[in-house]
Parts: structure tokens; C-alpha cells; sequence
């Protein structure tokens, strides 16, 4: 039996944050994992993430353009994209200029637990912070069903 082989993820940015130009390949796997030094743009890019998932739950995308484009923007745009082959699931072009945004999802939910997601999730909830939260990230691999 012949499958066809799934094509790579993709990331493409313009003018985020101090991301000028990117154009990375990622693996066909589901999940990736994206690490780099401290000030190189990881955060701008999981806030781009972020705002394609609140696009795609329909709330509000305000504020994405003058929270994500580059102040060093000679046109004041930036961009942002996700894509598989050469299929985008995902899509935002910013305009500083009026906080313009265009987005697009294609049938994709993303869900993004960055620091943002969880600080806007605790203040929504008006938890009170203790100071006693400690930051862990977990990395697993597919355990063949078993938990």
C-alpha cells in the first residue's frame, strides 16, 4: 500500500517583534519544537500563534498589528504564516497604520499556552498570583496508547 508522505510545516514572518525576516522549515511531525536564545523573537512568533487561535474561536484580534510589528517596519506591515506543504493553515497580514489585521485560518485549531495565554486566562479568572507558580515545560513522546 502506497500513502503518500505528509509534506513539512512551514513559518514564514515578516517585521514581528525582532523577527525581520523568516522562512523555517519545520518537520512533518505534529508537534515541533522551537528554541532559540533569549531577545531572538520566540515569544512574537507564539503570539502570532496566539492571535490566529483567537481568530479562529471569533474574538478579537484588535491590537495584533501594534503588538506584534516591528517598530524597525519602514511600511509599518508585518506578516505572519503557517503553512503545511504548501497549504496555509494559517495567516496574518498587519498594518500598524489603524491596527489593521487580516487573518485566516484554514480548518486548523491551534491551541497556544504561552505566558500571554495564561496570564490573560488568570486575569480573566481573577486568580490571585501567590509568587509560588513555577514555570515547567514537559516534552514527551507518543507513549503507544498507555498513560
Amino acid at each position: 500500500m502506497n500513502t503518500v508522505p505528509k509534506p513539512k510545516f512551514s513559518v514564514s514572518a515578516r517585521y514581528l517583534g525582532p523577527v525581520f525576516t523568516l522562512d523555517g522549515e519545520l518537520t512533518k511531525s505534529n508537534q515541533n519544537l522551537v528554541f532559540a536564545r533569549n531577545g531572538i523573537g520566540k515569544s512574537f512568533l507564539s503570539r502570532a500563534f496566539r492571535y490566529l487561535d483567537l481568530y479562529g474561536q471569533q474574538e478579537d484580534v484588535s491590537g495584533a498589528a501594534l503588538n506584534l510589528v516591528s517598530d524597525e517596519s519602514t511600511d509599518g506591515s508585518g506578516s505572519f504564516a503557517f503553512s503545511r506543504g504548501t497549504t496555509a493553515m494559517g495567516t496574518l497580514n498587519l498594518q500598524k497604520a489603524g491596527d489593521a489585521v487580516t487573518a485566516t485560518v484554514n480548518d486548523t485549531i491551534f491551541h497556544v499556552f504561552s505566558e500571554d495565554f495564561v496570564q490573560e486566562e488568570l486575569r480573566e479568572r481573577k486568580y490571585e498570583l501567590d509568587g509560588e507558580i513555577e514555570n515547567q515545560i514537559a516534552v514527551d513522546r507518543s507513549c503507544g496508547g498507555r498513560r
